[in-house]
């Protein structure tokens, strides 16, 4: 590794803690000490604002596991644990979404059961997807058969894909490929069935746009040998995708 490289890889770490620490410590946990300690914290979601604390404080242990992985026998960290971070973060997320979502008032509801088990399912399936899109990135996997999609070398499936889905570069990106493609579908499926029970146009109609979006911006990244601009792009996609199934999970929880 050349300064010039070290150098790169030492600022984002140090702006990455840097927005961390901002992000725990002034934005979320001076404001809830404050009003905890003013009594203005709403009584029914008290303990879910501190658990939501409590997983801030895991994912930073968890984030020190992940550098450390990479400090002694190997120049790259574990992309298990790599895979663990982000999906913590999105979990830190999520409870925070829905959380923001229950302390809304007005909020419009449409109560249905089969639909929710169904968004349910779509939002399960893109979390998985998304876990395989860590292990393809820290295995690197986005920089081999980068020049056709859905063959891979000229077939649906790789000579080494048998070899492991978990730690083969071209068998998690052989997953993470095929996870997408069924994320894509059970979307489409939702879509469909919100419309034909008449539920939930809007956020519908923007999660139906954003999984074809999102499936295009993994398809530019991997044509791109994962160009960081576009490779975050995919990574806010999936984010948004997330956004907008537990935005129409939360309105299919309760009876209007």
């Amino acid at each position: 590794m050349r300064l010039a490289d070290f150098k790169e890889i030492f600022f984002w770490e140090w702006l990455h803690r840097l927005l961390a620490r901002t992000i725990v410590g002034f934005v979320y946990a001076v404001p809830l000490f404050w009003f905890a300690a003013r009594r203005e914290l709403p009584k029914k979601f008290g303990p879910a604002f501190f658990a939501i604390l409590g997983l801030f404080a895991a994912q930073g242990v968890l984030g020190w596991y992940m550098v450390a992985s990479g400090l002694v026998d190997r120049p790259s960290v574990s992309h298990y644990f790599l895979a663990a971070h982000l999906l913590l973060a999105q979990a830190i997320y999520a409870s925070m979404l829905w959380l923001g979502l229950s302390l809304r008032r007005g909020e419009p509801r449409a109560g249905d059961r089969a639909l929710f088990i169904q968004a349910a399912a779509a939002l399960a399936l893109v979390v998985t997807t998304m876990c395989w899109g860590a292990f393809t990135a820290g295995l690197r996997g986005g920089l081999i058969y980068n020049d056709s999609f859905p063959l891979m070398g000229g077939a649906l499936v790789p000579p080494e894909a048998h070899q492991s889905v978990l730690s083969n570069p071209a068998g998690a990106q052989f997953l993470h490929r095929w996870l997408a493609m069924a994320s894509v579908a059970m979307v489409c499926g939702l879509w469909i069935h919100a419309y034909a029970r008449r539920k939930l146009f809007p956020v519908m109609n923007a999660v139906g746009l954003m999984v074809f979006a999102q499936a295009g911006l993994g398809i530019a990244t991997l044509f791109s040998q994962v160009w960081l601009p576009l490779a975050a792009m995919h990574q806010a996609g999936a984010v948004i995708l997330m956004t907008l199934l537990i935005m129409s999970l939360h309105r299919l929880a309760a009876r209007p």
